[in-house]
């Protein structure tokens, strides 16, 4: 668990895990020189499955390859310092890997809150863990992993690599890309993460400005053929849908010169569904009034 400057938070998060039903397990916390009152709180658990250790303020990939580096177990769980588990996460997770043993990454379902109130969350069709094929069933579900539901096996990141460092926007979704590519991908269709989008140091992603980095991850493992073959189309579309839906956002926002800009980078060909293209392209170039008055007739 990376932590900087999180005090209003600590106390849910910490409690969740100290909280699990399975209890074969560590909680690394990492102290990313917080200037608040988080280190009190850390340490006024005085609970032995706690390990603390502090560093200057490096950048939470930073505190979490820390983490991963001062870890025992064979398999690193990750968790925000502003969300929390259910109490049967790692019990759910561990026996998806004693179905699925040759498993690499796994992970659950999340409920995304705003305040009291749940703003996304979804009702998966199946009822046990199933094997996936990642990129193929977030296009199909939408369910993605995020930095507090993912369980990676330890030996991965020796092959994958870790958190790329001094990236500030989409530095988790590269590390599960690279995971997804050279291993098994375990899903478990239970709503067992919340996260917590009104905490503070969350914000909107800026999609103006936002280029992540797993786009020159994408393109550099491409390239040098380190992508399964029998992944390349679904990663291709992952992208493809990236690339549209935040040229939309652009386009919603009346930045639509920055909308037409951010179309270039789509990699051919266009594989993506015609509905978010016709969509996309729409926003950019018809008047406000037509849009809206085409929303109404294709209600």
């Amino acid at each position: 668990m990376p932590v900087y400057n999180a005090e209003n938070y600590l106390q849910r998060s910490i409690s969740s895990v100290l909280s699990q039903s399975f209890r074969d397990f560590e909680l690394i916390v990492i102290n990313d020189g917080s200037t608040d009152n988080s280190l009190a709180i850390i340490t006024g658990f005085d609970n032995t499955k706690i390990r603390l250790i502090s560093q200057d303020n490096r950048g939470v990939s930073a505190a979490r390859n820390l983490g991963i580096a001062m870890s025992r177990g064979q398999w690193v769980a990750f968790l925000d310092a502003d969300d929390e588990w259910a109490n049967g996460f790692l019990g759910s997770i561990f026996s998806a890997i004693g179905q699925y043993p040759a498993s690499g990454v796994v992970y659950s379902m999340t409920a995304t809150m705003m305040g009291s109130k749940i703003i996304h969350s979804r009702i998966s069709k199946n009822k046990e863990p199933l094997a996936i094929d990642y990129f193929s069933f977030v296009l199909a579900n939408g369910d993605e992993m995020n930095s507090s539901c993912a369980v990676i096996r330890r030996d991965v990141f020796d092959v994958a690599g870790v958190f790329p460092e001094g990236i500030k926007l989409g530095e988790d979704t590269d590390m599960w890309m690279r995971a997804a590519w050279i291993t098994q991908v375990v899903h478990v269709p239970d709503v067992l993460v919340t996260v917590h989008a009104d905490a503070s140091g969350r914000k909107l992603m800026d999609f103006q400005e936002w280029v992540p980095y797993w786009v020159s991850t994408y393109n550099e493992w491409l390239h040098a053929g380190k992508i399964p073959p029998q992944q390349i189309k679904a990663a291709l579309e992952y992208y493809q849908r990236f690339v549209f839906d935040r040229s939309l956002i652009c386009a919603k926002k009346g930045l639509r010169l920055k909308a037409c800009i951010g179309l270039r980078d789509v990699t051919k060909p266009i594989i993506v569904h015609k509905k978010v293209i016709i969509r996309t392209l729409a926003y950019i170039f018809l008047p406000k009034l037509m849009i809206e008055s085409l929303r109404i007739i294709f209600k």
